[in-house]
């Protein structure tokens, strides 16, 4: 008679399904997609929501989907302002470093944003980008190459170096 060996416990783990797509790299624009066990959000968001729909039906998503945009700094390719009608139709929630709120704050129509709850400050602490989240975001502080023209009078008005950071963030599970 064979004896059959069954697990210690019947509970079956599932490993997270991490799925990461670049929608776009460049001077053009700049925007990645992190997708986690159905949430998404958005690394930079340098395309408008337009483009980011087009691009994101091919991955069979829609702006909807994004629950987060991690901006790594405010320049035109990384973040374009046209996003902030679509963030709070969507209720879209906007991580943004200390450093960069008094640039965002020039914004025109970034009040809208503000009244809606959806801006996150964040600063070299980790965070996660959604409540029940699995994903864990680490702010590295980078340095920038090139001086944002935009980022220099903005900087100079709080005190700051012209030269603002860049972020990168490192993921995990």
């Amino acid at each position: 008679m064979s004896q059959r060996l069954a697990p210690s416990h019947s509970r079956q783990t599932h490993a997270p399904q991490l799925n990461l797509c670049v929608l776009g790299s460049g001077s053009g624009g700049n925007s990645t997609v992190i997708r986690l066990n159905g949430k998404a959000l958005l690394l930079d968001a340098g395309f408008g929501p337009r483009t980011t729909a087009q691009r994101l039906t091919q991955l069979d998503m829609q702006p909807a989907d994004i629950a987060a945009i991690v901006l790594t700094h405010l320049d035109t390719d990384h973040f374009r302002p046209t996003w902030i009608r679509t963030c709070v139709e969507h209720r879209i929630r906007v991580f943004v470093h200390d450093w960069h709120l008094p640039m965002l704050a020039e914004l025109e129509n970034i009040d809208e944003l503000h009244q809606a709850g959806l801006i996150q400050p964040f600063n070299l602490t980790a965070f996660k980008p959604w409540d029940d989240s699995q994903l864990t975001l680490t702010p590295v502080a980078c340095r920038m190459m090139t001086k944002a023209p935009s980022a220099t009078a903005s900087t100079a008005r709080a005190g700051r170096s012209a030269l603002p950071p860049t972020w990168a963030v490192y993921l995990s599970l």
